[in-house]
């Protein structure tokens, strides 16, 4: 298994969060991100790949 820090940033009504491997060259650009917005309220996931590509958008 490769070892990755996760960084999360909450605010008031969402949170974002990111995926950084932990390699020798330490990623300066996540290979996983995203956030939850809405909280309270119709919540809703969204999540990136290294590349951009949306692979998550659901209502939580």
């Amino acid at each position: 298994m490769s070892r990755a820090i996760l960084t999360i940033n909450a605010g008031s009504s969402s949170i974002k969060f990111a995926v950084y491997a932990l390699d020798e060259a330490l990623a300066r650009k996540p290979y996983l991100s995203g956030q939850i917005d809405g909280i309270g309220a119709n919540a809703k996931l969204i999540a990136r790949d290294e590349g951009g590509t949306r692979i998550a958008d659901d209502a939580l």
